[in-house]
């Protein structure tokens, strides 16, 4: 078509004001606020859409939390009241803006699953490190060479795996109470399902989790070469609560 890139830039511009002139203020029910990158990473764009229907609300570079304010104070405070949940990844200047702008933010923060899953299996794999370490000076290897006996799903272990796993985690202690805890974690959030869900107390509250699996093994004994009892399966557990900024 014989245009320069300035021709070009200057269509799209006019095509971006004629469709936010067109488009109606309404009340958006969900929000998904998240970040993209271009330049080999070295600069981050922040888009907020609306995932029921998947219209972009809204683009702009950076991603700190000035950027999300700028847009929830657009909005007004009366559609910030209508805001009924807000999707993100686990990034804090985001999590910081929602808390401080949308009504109970606390109530409204959903983690994408994805995020979650990864940072249950990296706080699983610190436990899994530790005790290891603490094993092998009492001259114990059980768990040499387990790493992804930890991580792997249970959906995607065969019978045989299933059983050896089962050996594995009687025969060790802290481990086995982290792993009990991610995968109840995970139950509670819908991350082993199809769909995506929250804790029984209606949060999407998680930060925080990830620590609490890495700590909770502290408060259990030394495993023993002996010992080949582990905790028990039921633990206790409850919605962390999203901290506040």
């Amino acid at each position: 078509m014989r245009l320069s890139w300035n021709a070009v830039d200057g269509i799209m511009q006019r095509a971006v004001v004629r469709g936010l002139a067109r488009r109606k203020t309404e009340a958006v029910r969900r929000l998904s606020v998240d970040e993209t990158s271009f330049r080999r990473r070295h600069r981050y764009v922040t888009v907020v859409s609306n995932p029921e229907t998947g219209n972009v609300l809204h683009v702009a570079p950076g991603r700190g939390k000035d950027v999300l304010m700028a847009f929830y104070e657009g909005l007004g405070e009366k559609y910030r009241a209508a805001v009924e949940s807000v999707s993100m990844d686990m990034w804090g200047p985001y999590i910081s803006a929602t808390q401080a702008m949308i009504p109970d933010a606390v109530m409204k923060i959903a983690f994408d699953r994805f995020h979650v899953a990864r940072h249950l299996g990296d706080a699983v794999d610190k436990v899994r490190r530790a005790e290891h370490r603490a094993l092998v000076k009492e001259g114990n290897g059980i768990l040499v060479g387990t790493r992804w006996q930890w991580l792997k799903g249970s959906r995607r272990k065969t019978h045989a795996e299933k059983l050896a796993f089962a050996r594995l985690r009687a025969g060790t202690r802290r481990i086995a109470q982290a792993w009990e805890l991610k995968e109840a974690a995970a139950r509670a959030s819908g991350t082993t399902g199809a769909e995506p869900g929250r804790w029984p107390d209606g949060t999407g509250g998680w930060s925080g989790h990830r620590a609490a699996v890495q700590t909770r093994w502290r408060e259990q004994p030394p495993l023993r070469h002996s010992a080949a009892a582990r905790m028990p399966p039921a633990v206790l557990m409850r919605s962390p609560a999203l901290p506040q900024q």
